[in-house]
Formats: C-alpha cells, sequence, structure tokens
C-alpha cells in the first residue's frame, strides 16, 4: 500500500524506467563501488600510517567469520 501511494502522489517517483537502463544502471555502480573498495583497500595496506589508524583493527580478529567484514574504525567506514 506504501509503495502504491507513493507511485501514485510523488511526482519524482513517476518515471518510466527500460530494463535497460536498470541494468546499464546496476552494472556501472558494481564496477564503480569495486574500484573503489579494491583502490582504498590497497592504499590501506600499501601505506603504513593509513594502515595503522585506520584499518589494522579490521585485522585484529580472532575468531573469523562473515560478520568481521564488519568489524572496522569508524575513520574506514567514513571513507
Amino acid at each position: 500500500i506504501c509503495y502504491w501511494i507513493i507511485l501514485h502522489f510523488v511526482p519524482s517517483w513517476q518515471t518510466d524506467y527500460h530494463v535497460k537502463e536498470i541494468a546499464f544502471s546496476y552494472i556501472g555502480n558494481s564496477l564503480v563501488f569495486n574500484a573503489w573498495f579494491y583502490f582504498s583497500h590497497r592504499l590501506w595496506h600499501s601505506n603504513r600510517f593509513l594502515y595503522r589508524v585506520v584499518h589494522a583493527h579490521h585485522h585484529k580478529s580472532v575468531i573469523v567469520c562473515p560478520i568481521t567484514a564488519f568489524s572496522n574504525r569508524w575513520t574506514e567506514s567514513i571513507w
């Protein structure tokens, strides 16, 4: 019901997207995000200061599991 209300009464949501646009947007955003993540992660490992200040906390986890990926400092989150 909420989606129907927004779709009918919020003009910015009344757009006609095509499947191609959505696919290109998804692929483009995925490429940009993955490139950003890769190069920033590589920078954190190659620069000793950034590694110590930003990223080292992530590697101090003793028990490694998928939730360990969220074990980071706030400086890494806003990067």
